[in-house]
């Protein structure tokens, strides 16, 4: 399919329209279409990326950040100011110790977490230049 890499428009439109078959295959199918979308999308990268001329992956690139950075910037406005439309929560009881408990459940995992991962790449006799401070 050589006739399709003379334009990197059409190879960035071709991306485009294989991840939205997939989404649109899967809730046709009453099916997740996110899980179908996120299964393209490690497909293509694994296939399809090697593919591309070397315009089209400029392009391609260029164009998912362009449109993941939108999205993104969208879902944090969209969060910003829905915030403020749960006023009444502001007098909502906080259980200070739920939320200790959890802090401290979280730093707890990521140290072990890491000292685990360490342990196991000295076990494999990785060099490891990592000290513990």
């Amino acid at each position: 399919m050589r006739f399709l890499t003379v334009s990197s428009i059409k190879e960035t439109l071709l991306i485009f329209s294989f991840g939205y078959l997939s989404y649109s295959t899967g809730e046709i199918a009453h099916m997740s279409g996110i899980i179908s979308l996120l299964t393209s999308g490690i497909v293509m990268a694994h296939y399809g990326w090697y593919n591309l001329s070397p315009q089209g992956k400029h392009v391609s690139c260029v164009a998912l950040q362009v449109i993941g950075f939108g999205f993104e910037a969208f879902v944090f406005a969209y969060l910003g100011l829905s915030f403020f439309s749960y006023a009444d929560l502001v007098h909502f009881p906080w259980s200070w110790s739920f939320i200790f408990i959890e802090l401290f459940i979280c730093i707890v995992a990521r140290i072990a977490g890491t000292v685990v991962l360490l342990y196991f790449l000295v076990l494999l006799r990785h060099k490891t230049d990592i000290t513990f401070r």
